[in-house]
């Protein structure tokens, strides 16, 4: 499989793609930024007031030696 990326703009809700590939299948997927679009999943809001209590919460402060403690995590996975 291959696979490049061309950036363009969208026109009344089309793009124009002149890509010069040979005569087979492709596979196109179109990808867009909505930060600026009300149509999300999620509450911005919401995961922001979340975010702030988790860094209250402080939940690593028992943890003196961050190098031995990911290296315990990562032992209870073998």
């Amino acid at each position: 499989m291959q696979a490049i990326e061309i950036k363009t703009n969208s026109h009344k809700g089309y793009i124009k793609l002149h890509v010069p590939v040979q005569e087979k299948e492709v596979r196109v997927i179109v990808i867009w930024d909505n930060e600026n679009d009300n149509n999300r999943n999620y509450d911005i809001n919401q995961l922001k007031n979340l975010f702030n209590q988790a860094t209250k919460a402080d939940i690593f402060k028992t943890i003196s030696n961050p190098m031995e403690w990911q290296r315990q995590i990562r032992n209870e996975w073998q």
